[in-house]
């Protein structure tokens, strides 16, 4: 199945999440130097206008649940037509393995929890 779609989830009279479920045919290598190139999201996100990262550093092994690898605070606005969005997230991530956003903090503070 090739494709994207999109899926609009209502949270409450304020918020509003959206997914976006794609087929891809990349290595794993290539996912993660583009999820974890934040500055280029308004170039390829759907509705993304504006992305930057606030604080970024490498972290030491835990232990071997969570080994080491890149915590980051990211910050991105979403828009559509009179409809904008700014929020931040903390993000870990393992070199080609994972990228986990454990929090996102909304104007209205609503807490989000993805995992991918």
């Amino acid at each position: 199945m090739n494709g994207r779609y999109y899926r609009l989830f209502h949270i409450n009279d304020l918020s509003y999440a959206m997914l976006i479920y794609f087929t891809h045919s990349y290595r794993r290598s290539q996912l993660y130097n583009i999820v974890t190139d934040v500055d280029s999201y308004p170039h390829f996100l759907p509705f993304c206008t504006n992305a930057r990262i606030l604080s970024k550093s490498a972290t030491q092994a835990a232990d071997a649940i969570k080994p080491a690898g890149i915590q980051m605070e990211a910050e991105m606005t979403v828009g559509f037509m009179a409809f904008k969005e700014t929020y931040i997230s903390n993000v870990y991530c393992i070199e080609n393995e994972s990228v986990e956003v454990s929090r996102l903090i909304c104007n209205n503070d609503v807490d989000l929890r993805y995992v991918a």
